[in-house]
């Protein structure tokens, strides 16, 4: 699981290392450059409370039943309305839809999903 490889490697550098908190606008274009425009976890979950949302790393609440707090950029469109709060649904990856047939970014945001699914992944780490 990544959560895990992100674990492992912080071990190894003498470090706490979690998936990546997105805490601004910057930061996720910078992501987004670094994954190459695609598809990655995010340390954002839900796995503890059910609808309340925090990054993994340090534990910061971002989103509260409806409520928001901090940075969020969830996927939303006319039919859609992330988090949705699906079954089983208590992580929260980066989404990225491309325009058909190029690699030039169309829509992004956030999205919660199964845990159990493949993605890329992008590691922090902090000295705590």
């Amino acid at each position: 699981l990544a959560t895990d490889d992100c674990t492992s490697l912080g071990a190894v550098l003498s470090k706490t290392g979690r998936l990546v908190s997105i805490t601004s606008s910057s930061l996720e274009v910078k992501l987004l450059e670094l994954s190459s425009n695609a598809e990655f976890w995010t340390g954002g979950n839900d796995k503890a409370t059910q609808k309340t949302f925090v990054w993994d790393l340090d534990g910061t609440e971002f989103y509260k039943d409806g409520v928001k707090a901090g940075y969020n950029n969830w996927w939303q469109t006319v039919n859609v309305e992330q988090p949705n709060h699906g079954a089983n649904q208590d992580c929260v990856k980066f989404r990225v839809k491309l325009t058909s047939g190029t690699s030039t970014v169309e829509k992004l945001g956030w999205d919660d999903v199964a845990c159990d699914q493949e993605n890329k992944y992008i590691c922090q780490y902090s000295n705590v």
